[in-house]
């Protein structure tokens, strides 16, 4: 009868093992990586990566083959002993450990094998009751069955919690000791091993844990000797280490990791703002992933925990030169200087260096903001704008050398005819170069005039010049139709400036500027699908002559023009912008393969020391003691900033190192070509009775100011209109190629 009972209970626990189903395990959450342009598709891993990103699971999948055999032994000893002989569960591993705790000493290693470890993990909750343990069981022995015992134990040590919000153990080996789980040693591999059990009770960075913490890896090291895995002087040599010799120290889990640009030290402050470009990078595969069906949260979760694979197109010998160029050379007091962004981007269209601000983990209300980007809110532009105008006048036929507009001192733009606003009276800055009259195209924009731009924007007709910015790049959607926009009231990015100007660089191609070209998804077996490429958008939107004309006008802006201070020995483009009280000042420019835009500015409103009406009233608030973005006045050794001052010379300090080696010349149009088309010059009718001085923005860094006021105001405005800015900001001498110009207006010395 006991026979046939035993035999009866046998059969049952048979049935009850082939009846059960294994459940579908859960996809395992692995991090992702960000990869820098020097690294080929199929090659971005944590060895050749810039960034990682992750969940609350830090996990990278690594197979066993690239597992050291000593962590093997380390984690068999401490856990299993018989893993290789059992079937799932070991009884006497379970009697075993039960006489061990009631004696109350010893190696302890637990009642569950590693098969049933892994089961819970993979397959359970951690549930503690009998049900669950029966089934944790039944589960284990199903598992040996279709499993092999690699790949069960392959599973376990990718899967297991080892502390410090690692998950597997190459994570936890960077957790602990900063090194690849393939360069441990017996020591760590001791360690570890000791953590599985109750990571969070043995941290050897905590005081409070070290004596358990030694104990613990006391105890592996036993285990190991008794199974033969070490000899007694392998044992006696690491009991004799400190564990604070090799532990690292904890730090605080971030779900965002950059190992690129740190501090030699590796956890000291980012040098070179990786930060901001990981977390843009972050915000653009967001919308690629969107782009290929998936919601945002799916979005989400695959960016950190999908095991993504991000190449992306920074150059790692250009963005520190671009960082360096802003905020280690030149805006160097982070208490008193203003904020800078700066973007460069490549003929293709490829993001290559990105300065978003100075320190993401500055503690101020902006830190966080990428001023290269812009955010949702952009400053306004100033004069950086007029060379959309004149590419506007160009494609429509309109001759750069024929035309002459007037450029007064100021003049005045009536409502009526293409001035569908206001009253409005257009400024330059004054200067003691007397006016002639007029300025053809090419000495307007060298000259950086506002009021024979003015004129430009009158003729042509606010509809075509907004027409043309949307061209080139710029978000023209909710843009203002009324004369001073061509002065550059509207907001932007340095982002955008450079997709802007780079279109003329390419000859009036317009190319949409990506940071990211592919991502991949990888799996715990190194399998790579790819969800995303990147395919380029590109336009011809302006001719190549007139493309090769508005070059030919901003040449001149470095030659001889408001942009000087960028000089870079070789042929180069650029504009200077400068808003109104010298709140925002901006240089873009760009050589034959590189474009790059700068702009400096204090983030956000303050309250002014001396609460100045004359200084920079706020157009918005009668109280001129009000919160306001503060002028770049009596800063950095300069009476005032302007876009040919500190901006042209970060740009130029910039091209000079990223550009070496490069010796490219742009095409210039022939003289033929500049005096070809139709004449423009009555300026729409107005009136231009005041032929003062001229012009707007001197390269001198020292200019008068004026008064200001919103684009539909009667009153008069600076060198650039300065309509109310937005409460916060939330992103917060070369070598000639220009012919010489018969006539024209003074204007900075050269």
């Amino acid at each position: 009868m006991v026979g046939l009972l035993v035999m009866a209970m046998f059969a049952a626990a048979v049935a009850v093992v082939a009846q059960v189903k294994l459940p579908q395990a859960e996809e395992l959450q692995l991090s992702s990586y960000i990869c820098a342009a020097d690294v080929a598709a199929g090659n971005c891993s944590k060895s050749t990566a810039v960034a990682k990103l992750s969940q609350e699971e830090d996990r990278d999948y690594v197979q066993l083959e690239d597992i050291p055999q000593v962590v093997v032994d380390a984690v068999i000893s401490a856990e299993d002993r018989g893993f290789f002989e059992h079937d799932g569960i070991d009884p006497a591993g379970i009697g075993r450990a039960l006489y061990r705790d009631l004696r109350g000493g010893g190696v302890s290693q637990g009642g569950s094998t590693i098969t049933q470890q892994y089961v819970k993990q993979t397959y359970l909750s951690s549930e503690r009751s009998l049900s669950r343990k029966i089934k944790e069981a039944v589960l284990a022995i199903k598992v040996e069955q279709r499993m092999s015992k690699e790949e069960i134990l392959e599973g376990y040590l990718n899967t297991i919690y080892w502390g410090r919000n690692t998950y597997g153990i190459q994570a936890a080996s960077r957790g602990y000791f900063k090194k690849d789980v393939q360069e441990i040693g017996l020591q760590e591999a001791a360690y570890l091993a000791s953590l599985i059990r109750a990571p969070g009770s043995a941290d050897a960075a905590k005081p409070e844990q070290l004596a358990e913490a030694s104990r613990r890896r006391q105890t592996v090291l036993d285990a190991m000797l008794e199974e033969g895995y070490i000899d007694q002087a392998q044992h006696d040599m690491v009991s004799a280490i400190d564990l604070t010799s090799y532990v690292n120290p904890r730090e605080s889990y971030r779900l965002t990791t950059t190992y690129w640009g740190m501090s030699p030290d590796g956890v000291g402050p980012n040098q070179y703002g990786m930060e901001y470009i990981t977390a843009y990078i972050q915000s653009e595969v967001k919308k690629a992933l969107m782009s290929r069906g998936y919601d945002e949260t799916g979005a989400e979760a695959e960016i950190a925990a999908g095991g993504l694979r991000i190449y992306s197109t920074i150059d790692l010998n250009m963005q520190p030169i671009a960082y360096d160029s802003v905020y280690r050379n030149t805006l160097v007091d982070p208490a008193t200087d203003p904020s800078a962004g700066m973007v460069a981007i490549d003929g293709e269209g490829y993001i290559r260096a990105m300065v978003g601000g100075r320190d993401i983990t500055a503690q101020n209300s902006f830190a966080q903001n990428n001023f290269a980007v812009g955010n949702s809110v952009g400053r306004q532009v100033g004069s950086t704008f007029k060379p959309i105008a004149l590419a506007a006048a160009l494609q429509d036929g309109v001759s750069p050398e024929k035309t002459h507009l007037p450029a007064p001192a100021e003049r005045e733009f009536p409502p009526g005819g293409q001035n569908p606003c206001d009253h409005w009276t257009a400024h330059n800055y004054s200067s003691e170069d007397p006016a002639t009259g007029s300025l053809d195209l090419f000495q307007a924009t060298a000259e950086s005039s506002n009021t024979a731009f003015a004129g430009l924007m009158a003729e042509l007709g606010p509809p075509k010049v907004i027409d043309m910015a949307g061209k080139l790049g710029m978000d023209n959607t909710d843009m203002t139709a009324c004369l001073p926009t061509v002065l550059g009231s509207e907001g932007s990015s340095p982002l955008e400036m450079a997709e802007v100007y780079s279109t003329f660089a390419n000859r009036g191609i317009h190319r949409e500027p990506t940071i990211i070209t592919r991502i991949d998804k990888v799996d715990k077996d190194g399998v790579a699908t790819p969800l995303w490429v990147w395919e380029k958008q590109e336009q011809q939107v302006l001719t190549q002559t007139t493309a090769d004309l508005v070059t030919e006008a901003l040449v001149g802006v470095i030659d001889h023009g408001t942009g000087h201070a960028a000089n870079i020995d070789k042929p180069a483009a650029g504009k200077t912008g400068t808003t109104s009280f010298n709140r925002d000042a901006w240089f873009v420019g760009y050589t034959p393969g590189l474009t790059a835009a700068v702009w400096m500015g204090y983030p956000e409103k303050q309250t002014l020391p001396d609460c100045n009406p004359d200084l920079a009233p706020d157009p918005e608030d009668p109280d001129t003691c009000a919160p306001q973005i503060p002028p770049m006045q009596g800063i950095l050794g300069r009476t005032s900033i302007t876009g040919g001052s500190i901006p042209a010379e970060i740009w130029q300090k910039f091209m000079v190192l990223a550009t070496a080696g490069q010796d490219a010349e742009f095409v210039m149009p022939t003289p033929e070509q500049a005096r070809s088309g139709r004449q423009l010059g009555d300026g729409g009718g107005y009136s231009d009775e005041t032929t003062t001085t001229i012009v707007d923005e001197p390269s001198d860094p020292n200019p008068s100011s004026t008064t200001s006021s919103p684009q539909n105001s009667t009153t008069s405005t600076t060198e650039n209109t300065d309509p109310p800015i937005p409460p916060s900001f939330p992103f917060p001498t070369t070598t000639s190629t220009t012919r010489p110009r018969p006539g024209g207006g003074g204007g900075s010395p050269p």
